[in-house]
């Protein structure tokens, strides 16, 4: 917790050579995983307005519905429940989150998927032309978009990113069309990987699948509980921002802390029998959408 506070320690990937694609380096900065102080806060109010609970009770109602075709799809079968179930879902949920037609959004899933790779191309340089191809055609089709929706704002959370306004600021072309695909690429990405974690640990502890299939309300706490037990984020670096000393450990300015979020969520001194797999222990907290100034705004 205290370094996901992100007041002596900062979010930091390794250092970015920009010689191998300015344009990806480029993206890389307009996270708002890699922002800090100010610069921070300002966009993370903004999306923190268009995310209102209208919107995400909408959402919600729309990813209920592509949840049940897709279970309707599988039922009585037997299937692969990554390329079945935990890919399509995220890949549907882009149309309505841009207010587009879900066939309208062909290529978009496959973009996201290789562009989500800007860091390892830029560290190894393999695939970097297919990881910058794939960037410029999701920024592209939002640009695209945002001209087609101006005058004209749709149900949608492309439209109230574009509208979210504090005390008369808003977000620049630029910066909507770079957060919008970050957002996107955090909830698909992690949406396809953490899900098979989660059935992974029900079908390890048949115990416990039996609760759940007994009583489907704790659907919610063992969602929870999976994402405790086995979560996608595993070692997270943040960077000291000066020298200091915490906890008797001597920090100088841009070292490296990597925070195992495995290890914390299965602290013993805030958690009993942490090891266990429990969907009906008390809700315990956990680390896997982050903590403080990055946790995660969709979580």
């Amino acid at each position: 917790m205290e370094v996901f506070r992100c007041e002596q320690f900062r979010f930091a990937f390794t250092d970015i050579d920009e010689t191998k694609s300015p344009y990806l380096a480029n993206a890389i900065r307009h996270e708002l995983l890699n922002m800090h102080g100010d610069q921070h806060f300002r966009l993370s109010r903004l999306v923190k307005h268009a995310l209102r609970d209208r919107m995400i009770e909408g959402m919600a109602e729309v990813i209920d519905g592509i949840v049940d075709d897709l279970i309707a799809e599988v039922k009585g079968k037997q299937v692969e429940f990554c390329t079945t179930f935990a890919d399509p879902l995220p890949a549907r949920v882009l149309g309505p989150m841009f207010g587009v037609p879900y066939e309208k959004t062909d290529g978009l899933n496959d973009w996201i998927k290789a562009g989500g790779r800007k860091l390892d191309a830029l560290q190894s340089g393999a695939g970097i032309a297919e990881v910058e191809d794939a960037n410029r055609n999701i920024h592209d089709f939002l640009r695209k978009l945002l001209a087609d929706r101006r005058g004209a704002p749709g149900d949608d959370l492309f439209s109230e990113l574009m509208q979210a306004e504090i005390d008369g600021d808003r977000m620049s072309e630029d910066e909507l069309v770079y957060l919008s695909i970050e957002l996107a690429s955090a909830g698909v990405d992690t949406t396809r990987t953490q899900l098979p974690l989660i059935l992974l640990a029900l079908l390890e502890h048949p115990d416990e699948w039996a609760k759940l299939v007994a009583d489907p309300k704790l659907a919610l706490s063992a969602v929870d509980e999976g994402m405790r037990y086995a979560p996608l984020p595993w070692a997270i670096p943040h960077a000291a921002t000066g020298d200091f000393e915490w906890r008797g450990v001597e920090f100088k300015e841009g070292d490296i802390a990597f925070t195992l979020v495995p290890a914390a969520n299965r602290d013993p001194a805030v958690l009993n029998d942490p090891h266990r797999f429990n969907i009906t222990r008390d809700r315990a907290r956990h680390f896997a959408f982050g903590y403080g100034m990055h946790a995660c705004p969709g979580s």
